[in-house]
C-alpha cells in the first residue's frame, strides 16, 4: 500500500469513490492507521462555486465501535487501489449510523 495519488484533492470525483462502497480505507496518524469502510457515497446536484465542474461529495465511513472521535481533523486517507490521499478533512457524525451501515463510528470528509 505504498501508492501515492497523483492528483490533488480537487481532482477527486465522487465517480472516484462509488465503486468502492464496502471497501477499505485506512486513517492514518500519528497512533498507526485505523481502518475504516466506505459505507455511502453522496453528490450535490450543482457546483458550489462559479466557474468550476466539481460538484459536492461527502464520503460516509463507518469504523470501529471502539473508537469514538471527537473532531474533526485533517489526515491522509489510504486505499489499496487509489494510494495515499493526503490531507483530507474528517470527522465523526453525532448519534448512531443509520441501520443498514451497521454498529460503529460513521465518519464523513466532505469536498466541494
Amino acid at each position: 500500500m505504498n501508492q501515492t495519488v497523483s492528483t490533488s484533492l480537487y481532482a477527486l470525483r465522487a465517480e472516484t469513490f462509488r465503486d468502492k462502497v464496502g471497501q477499505l480505507f485506512y486513517l492514518e496518524g500519528p497512533e498507526g492507521a485505523l481502518a475504516i469502510t466506505l459505507v455511502r457515497v453522496w453528490e450535490g446536484k450543482e457546483p458550489l462555486f462559479r466557474g468550476t465542474e466539481r460538484r459536492p461529495f461527502s464520503l460516509f465511513f463507518l469504523g470501529p465501535p471502539s473508537v469514538r472521535a471527537r473532531a474533526h481533523v485533517m489526515t491522509n486517507l489510504r486505499h489499496p487501489r487509489l494510494g495515499l490521499i493526503e490531507g483530507v478533512f474528517i470527522g465523526p457524525v453525532a448519534g448512531e449510523p443509520p441501520p443498514q451501515f451497521g454498529q460503529g463510528q460513521l465518519w464523513s470528509a466532505d469536498f466541494t
